[in-house]
C-alpha cells in the first residue's frame, strides 16, 4: 500500500486511521504514519466507537487519544478526521450528544488550541459540566466495556453486537485481516490468540478471574450510583448508559462462557459435558430475553440491538449438536 501512494501525485492528500487496521482500543499507532512525505497526510480517528459500542455505553479514551494526537503531530501531521457515530446519530448515539463523546471532542478541541495542555485540564473543565467523580466513574465504565469486548485483549464482537459463532472465531483469529499479535509481537498475544481457539481448562479459568475483575470494577459504579442516587437523577443519559451497561457486561460474561465452552469441547471432549454447555447457552438465551424486555430502542449499526440474538443463539445450538 505504502508503495501504491508514494507513486500517486504528491498533490494527493492521503488519510490513515490512527491504528493500522479498523478500531481496536489495543493496537499500538500505525506504522503508515509520517510514511508518506512530501504528500499532506490527515489522521483519522472513530469518535463514534464502532466496535466499542457505538456510544450506547459510557466509553471514552481521552488520555490515548491525547497521545496519538501528539504522536501524529510529531510525524508531520495536524488535519485530523473525527468520526462522530455509526448510523445512529438520529437515535442519539453520537459524540456530539453523549457527555462521554463531549470528552473525547474536547481533547481535539482543546489541543488544536493549546498543544501544550495537559491531559488534567481537559478533563477537569469537562468534569465541572457534569458531577465530581465523573471522570472516575467513565474511566471504570471504559474499562468495563474494553474488558467484555475483548477478552485478553482479543477481538470478540460484531460491530458492537454479540457475535454469530462463525465471526467471532473469524475474528478472534485469523479472519479477514492481521490480528493483535501481528502488530504487537507480544508473545502473550501470540499465545491468547492459539487458546481462544483451542482452549484448556486453565484458559476457561483465566477467562473467568478476568470476568470476576470486570465484574469488581461494574460493581463499584453500581456501588457509587446507589450512594448517589439523586445526584443521577439530574443527569439521565449517565443514568441510562450505567443501566444498559449492566445489561451488556453480563449478555457478554455469558456470551463468553457459552462461546468458550464450545470451543474447549471442540478440542477436549471430556473437559466438559454436552448438557454443561447446552445450560450456558440457555443461559444466555435467557438474559437476551430480558435484554429485549428493558432496552428496546438501544440501536447499534442501524438495528435494534436485540434482532441478531435468536441467530447468535441459534448459530450456538448448532455447533454443539
Amino acid at each position: 500500500m505504502l508503495s501504491a501512494i508514494r507513486s500517486l501525485n504528491d498533490e494527493v492528500a492521503v488519510m490513515s486511521k490512527c491504528v493500522p487496521h479498523d478500531w481496536h482500543p489495543y493496537y499500538p499507532d500505525n506504522p503508515v504514519l509520517g510514511q508518506v512525505r512530501p504528500k499532506q497526510q490527515w489522521i483519522e480517528f472513530d469518535l463514534g466507537h464502532e466496535y466499542e459500542m457505538q456510544t450506547v455505553l459510557p466509553f471514552a479514551e481521552p488520555e490515548l487519544l491525547l497521545k496519538r494526537i501528539q504522536c501524529a503531530r510529531q510525524s508531520g501531521i495536524d488535519t485530523c478526521c473525527l468520526r462522530l457515530d455509526r448510523y445512529d446519530a438520529d437515535a442519539g448515539n453520537s459524540a456530539i450528544y453523549k457527555p462521554w463523546g463531549q470528552l473525547e471532542l474536547q481533547v481535539f478541541a482543546k489541543y488544536a488550541a493549546n498543544p501544550e495542555i495537559r491531559l488534567e485540564q481537559i478533563v477537569s473543565e469537562w468534569e465541572k459540566e457534569h458531577f465530581p467523580g465523573a471522570a472516575h466513574l467513565l474511566g471504570l465504565a471504559t474499562e468495563v466495556v474494553r474488558r467484555m469486548l475483548f477478552p485478553q485483549k482479543l477481538w470478540l464482537a460484531n460491530h458492537s453486537n454479540l457475535p454469530e459463532h462463525d465471526y467471532a472465531r473469524t475474528h478472534l483469529k485469523d479472519g479477514n485481516a492481521d490480528r493483535l499479535p501481528v502488530w504487537t509481537s507480544a508473545s502473550k498475544d501470540r499465545l491468547a490468540e492459539q487458546l481462544c481457539d483451542r482452549p484448556t481448562k486453565e484458559w476457561i479459568r483465566i477467562l473467568q478471574a478476568d470476568d470476576e475483575k470486570t465484574r469488581f470494577y461494574l460493581d463499584v459504579i453500581l456501588a457509587y450510583m446507589e450512594r448517589h442516587a439523586s445526584q443521577f437523577d439530574r443527569h439521565p443519559q449517565w443514568l441510562q448508559g450505567m443501566h444498559a451497561l449492566r445489561s451488556w457486561e453480563e449478555l457478554y460474561r455469558l456470551y463468553k462462557a457459552a462461546y468458550f465452552a464450545i470451543r474447549l469441547i471442540r478440542h477436549d471432549p471430556l473437559a466438559i459435558t454436552v448438557q454443561d454447555v447446552r445450560s450456558k447457552i440457555d443461559r444466555l438465551e435467557e438474559a437476551c430475553g430480558t435484554y429485549k424486555q428493558q432496552h428496546r430502542q438501544i440501536k447499534l449499526s442501524g438495528k435494534y440491538a436485540w434482532e441478531p440474538h435468536p441467530k447468535v443463539i441459534q448459530s450456538l445450538r448448532m455447533q454443539l449438536e
